[in-house]
C-alpha cells in the first residue's frame, strides 16, 4: 500500500511540474475557475464599456500616438489629419474621467495590405494590466479567403494569467480549424504587466506624465 501511495505522489508531482512549464501558445485555451477570475472579468467589462462609449460618442478623448520607426520614440499627434503616409505603428490611448490611462491599442502598419493587426491593452487605475487581446485578419491562409484570429488574456492583480481564449473564423464569421490554416503573419509580440513597462518598451514621449504611471 505504501508503494502505491508513493507512486501516486510521484505521478502527481510530475503532472504539476509539467503543467507549470507549459508554454501558452496562440491556440491555447484555459479557464481557472476562481474568485480572481470573476473579479477580473467584471473589471474588464466596466473598462470595456467605457472604451466603447468613447469610440461611439466622445472621440475627442482618444489620444493618437505614432512611432515613425521601430527604434524611434512614440510621440503624440495633434489629430488624425496630421498622420503621415508612412510610419511603423500607431496607438490609440484612452483615459478615464480621473485622467487614468485605461486603454491602449497598437496598430502595426502594413503597407502591403495583406494583414491587419491590433494589440489591445486594458489597465486598472493602478496601471496594472488586466486584459490583453491580439486580433489579426489576413489573406493567404489557405483555409479561407479571409481569416480572423482573436486571442484574449486575463490577468489578476498578481500578474498571473488566469484565463486564455482563442477563436479563428473566416470572413463570414464561420469557425475554422487552425490546423488547416497557414499563418504567415504571426509576428512576435510581448505582453507587458504594467503601464510603466509598456510606456518604457514602446518609448512613449508624453507631454505630461500620466497619473497612473
Amino acid at each position: 500500500m505504501k508503494k502505491i501511495q508513493l507512486y501516486v505522489f510521484i505521478i502527481c508531482c510530475l503532472v504539476i511540474c509539467t503543467s507549470s512549464q507549459t508554454v501558452v501558445k496562440e491556440e491555447t485555451k484555459f479557464n481557472l475557475k476562481s474568485k480572481n477570475l470573476t473579479e477580473v472579468i467584471n473589471r474588464y467589462s466596466i473598462i470595456d464599456k467605457e472604451v466603447h462609449a468613447v469610440y461611439q460618442k466622445d472621440t475627442t478623448r482618444i489620444e493618437l500616438y505614432l512611432q515613425q520607426d521601430k527604434d524611434g520614440k512614440t510621440s503624440r499627434v495633434a489629430n488624425f489629419d496630421e498622420t503621415p503616409e508612412s510610419y511603423y505603428a500607431s496607438f490609440n490611448l484612452i483615459r478615464n474621467k480621473d485622467d487614468k490611462i485605461i486603454y491602449i491599442v497598437e496598430y502595426p502598419a502594413c503597407e502591403s495590405g495583406d494583414w491587419d493587426m491590433r494589440y489591445e491593452n486594458y489597465f486598472d487605475s493602478d496601471g496594472n494590466l488586466i486584459f490583453f487581446a491580439r486580433k489579426c485578419s489576413f489573406f493567404n491562409g489557405k483555409c479561407a479567403e479571409i481569416i480572423n484570429e482573436k486571442s484574449e488574456y486575463f490577468y489578476n492583480k498578481e500578474h498571473e494569467l488566469i484565463k486564455k481564449t482563442y477563436e479563428i473564423t473566416d470572413g463570414d464569421g464561420k469557425s475554422l480549424d487552425y490546423k488547416n490554416c497557414v499563418f504567415y503573419y504571426r509576428f512576435e509580440y510581448k505582453i507587458y504587466e504594467t503601464l510603466t513597462e509598456y510606456f518604457k518598451a514602446k518609448k512613449f514621449d508624453t507631454e505630461s506624465t500620466p497619473n497612473n504611471l
